[in-house]
């Protein structure tokens, strides 16, 4: 049976709580909104929480193109952006309410439509019996003319954790059949990464200097999050026919000295004023996963079998 509530939780104000008795939801209805938790009720959290609210992104590009004083606040957990990304302009300071509708099994969140981007956001987050969360992303154009833009569904989620990402295996013949993406302060000799044969692992690391990011073209459509004895299963729509942002990946991965994110990518769409388009996730969090070590590719092929 699922319940669903209201709350306060730390830092971040009123919250809808989903529960199906064994996983929780937590999403922030006071800002963004984000799933600030996602965990085995009782234990620790999936997800990154930034408490430290004074930090955020501001200056004067921000006063210009939204409003005087306008910053972005990094609280973690998930939440939705548009691909590419453009500063000021992905940096939406999403820090009021937002309005909300409770549902039998989780709750709808529409955060006002954004000053200058003229775009809104709707997320709904519902769990079934089974614990399975969707996580549904939907953007609205409501400038008066067309505009460019993939949904980017990103978790920031806990430090210490591993994320595995599966590596095509189609077989293209003289073609290529797989793309990598690389920004410019990611090293390919970085340590947090393993480059094997059908996967990639990312490990955060609380003592790195720096950080790092991939893309890559993620056709099996799902990710594997180790973190506090529990894996947590990603897997979202992918369109094989479809553009994607960012030299044509639907998956991205991040990780700093602060937390690890895991980031799938909607299609590169042209919206026309009064059109939308929409993006999933379905979450499955498990309980008691013994965590392989980085490189261990058998490993992580019993997981897939067993749990994705």
């Amino acid at each position: 049976m699922i319940t669903v509530k209201e709350t306060n939780y730390s830092v971040f104000g009123k919250c809808a709580v989903i529960s199906n008795g064994k996983t929780e939801v937590y999403v922030t209805l006071d800002l963004g909104p984000r799933i600030i938790r996602y965990a085995v009720c009782g234990k620790d959290n999936m997800m990154w929480e930034n408490t430290d609210l004074d930090v955020g992104n501001k200056g004067e590009d921000f006063d210009e193109l939204f409003y005087k004083g306008a910053e972005w606040k990094i609280y973690g957990g998930h939440r939705m952006w548009l691909s590419p990304e453009y500063r000021p302009r992905t940096y939406y300071p999403d820090n009021e309410p937002v309005e909300y509708e409770l549902l039998p099994n989780g709750v709808i969140a529409k955060p006002k439509r954004q000053i200058a981007n003229q775009v809104r956001y709707e997320i709904t987050v519902t769990m079934n019996d089974d614990g399975v969360v969707n996580v549904k992303h939907v953007v609205f154009n409501e400038n008066p003319f067309d505009i460019e833009c993939a949904i980017w569904a990103l978790s920031d989620t806990d430090q210490n954790g591993m994320l595995v990402l599966p590596v095509t295996q189609k077989d293209t013949g003289l073609l290529s059949n797989r793309v990598l993406a690389l920004w410019p302060y990611a090293k390919m000799n970085d340590k947090r990464v393993y480059w094997g044969d059908k996967f990639i692992s990312l490990t955060q690391d609380p003592n790195a200097t720096c950080a790092f990011k991939l893309g890559l073209s993620n056709e099996d459509a799902y990710a594997m999050l180790y973190n506090h004895d529990c894996m947590m299963v990603k897997k979202f729509d992918f369109h094989p026919d479809a553009i994607y942002p960012d030299g044509g990946v639907c998956y991205e991965a991040y990780t700093s000295a602060e937390m690890l994110e895991s980031e799938s990518l909607g299609a590169l769409v042209r919206l026309a004023p009064g059109e939308s388009s929409e993006h999933n996730e379905y979450w499955t969090l498990f309980d008691n996963v013994k965590r392989p070590k980085k490189d261990d590719e058998a490993a992580f092929e019993a997981d897939v079998k067993k749990y994705v």
